[in-house]
């Protein structure tokens, strides 16, 4: 963690390192810093919210849930989606920033609406959901059918519900977990 105070401007930059925080992390640091300066030019001693479970605690817990028999009874699952292909061929020499190409698009106000509300609870899924459908269409247009395709997925990694007593509203790490997901188009 490093920070600067410019006095001229009034502002803070705050660099820290990806591993250390995650985008939930930074909602509680802000929040914390908004606090702090608040209390500050209050005049009162600075009090932050309670912070919960540890970074150190909840790596402990993950450690035994890991060795769980419903974990260990599921490993051969995984294992199998793990072995699924990647559908897009293999980063080659050839594939540099000076030969990539880009594309954007926008989507407008009403079809956002309807991806992220009506289209979800329609088919009683998650925005994911939608966007690995999506996504697994795209490939399929693009590459053809036929194969399962293979994609790594990130999470916030905040599944407070595999211990009880665990709260991970306000702690601080990097907690991103990737795990793997089939698509079967």
């Amino acid at each position: 963690l490093s920070a600067v105070w410019a006095s001229e401007t009034s502002q803070l930059a705050l660099v820290v390192h990806h591993l250390a925080v995650d985008g939930v992390s930074w909602r509680t640091l802000i929040e914390d810093i908004n606090i702090a300066w608040a209390q500050h030019q209050g005049g009162q001693e600075i009090a932050l919210p309670v912070p919960g479970t540890s970074f150190a605690r909840w790596s402990s817990i993950l450690a035994e849930y890991a060795k769980s028999p419903a974990v260990v009874a599921a490993a051969a699952a995984w294992q199998q989606v793990v072995a699924t292909p990647a559908v897009l061929p293999a980063v080659g020499p050839d594939d540099t920033y000076a030969s990539a190409g880009q594309l954007s698009a926008s989507l407008d106000v009403e079809t956002t609406r309807l991806l992220l509300g009506e289209v979800p609870a329609a088919f009683h899924a998650g925005v994911q959901d939608i966007l690995l459908i999506a996504f697994g269409l795209a490939c399929t247009e693009f590459v053809g059918g036929g194969a399962p395709i293979g994609i790594d997925v990130e999470g916030h990694g905040r599944h407070e519900e595999i211990a009880s007593g665990v709260d991970l509203s306000r702690t601080v790490g990097w907690f991103t977990t990737k795990y793997p997901v089939a698509l079967r188009m």
